[in-house]
């Protein structure tokens, strides 16, 4: 009778024990089926930026991309995205603005609402901000511009092109932006669109900087008959006012 008891115990201890086993193998397995899926997407992301040139990409669904190819930024699209993005970090720091561009220009639409993401070049350059459960870490190493900068012409594209760290400077147009303006210089007078020829107005910048525009809004001014006075502007006196 003895023996049946223990022998019952022993029973009871072994299943619980492969039960807690079990437990355990299938907690496994969930946690690491969770972090191979977000190894296979950072593999995946990196692959993206390391191999895919920039003038394989479809231009139209890339609009930022576009227009730095536009402006002259990006003056060479046989670079990787990897490499473009190092070249940006070289020439603008740390914090460069057209490396964030770029990389969120390139990722939008591909990371998954629950991961977070970044891209770290000697310090971080792009991050989409997530609360940090795992962390899966991938590197390449990547051939970019070095960060002794090679001197070009300055253009007007947000870039330091003549590396003396200064961006645009001396190549931007009276109202502080890219592009020649056809307008007036600002903050000259100038006459808006009435029949009279009165400077009433001001030359001023548009919002993007690119040109001006008069800001007369006034009405018309009428000549008045003898009073001597050019009342429209047009240098004569009391035109159309008939003989005496």
């Amino acid at each position: 009778m003895k023996k049946g008891f223990f022998f019952s115990i022993d029973s009871i201890f072994a299943l619980i024990l492969f039960g807690f086993v079990l437990a355990n193998i299938y907690s496994f397995f969930l946690v690491s089926h969770n972090t191979d899926q977000q190894f296979y997407f950072s593999e995946d992301m990196l692959n993206i930026f390391s191999k895919i040139k920039i003038n394989e990409l479809d231009l139209t669904k890339y609009n930022e991309i576009q227009t730095m190819i536009g402006d002259g930024r990006i003056k060479n699209q046989k670079n990787t995205l990897l490499e473009q993005v190092v070249i940006f970090r070289e020439k603008e720091g740390d914090t460069s603005p057209n490396a964030q561009l770029f990389v969120q220009d390139v990722t939008k639409g591909l990371i998954p609402e629950q991961y977070g993401f970044s891209i770290d070049i000697n310090g971080e350059v792009f991050k989409k901000s997530k609360e940090v459960t795992t962390l899966i870490s991938r590197e390449r190493l990547t051939f970019g511009e070095s960060s002794t900068c090679a001197a070009e012409t300055e253009t007007c594209n947000g870039v330091d092109d003549d590396c003396d760290g200064t961006i645009d400077n001396g190549v931007k147009n009276a109202c502080g932006g890219c592009g020649v303006i056809t307008g007036g210089t600002p903050s000259n007078t100038c006459d808006g669109a009435d029949t009279d020829s009165c400077e009433e107005g001001t030359w001023n910048c548009n919002a993007v900087k690119t040109n001006t525009f008069c800001s007369d809004n006034t009405g018309n001014i009428a000549e008045i008959c003898d009073d001597g006075i050019d009342n429209n502007c047009d240098g004569s006196t009391d035109e159309g006012c008939g003989g005496v």
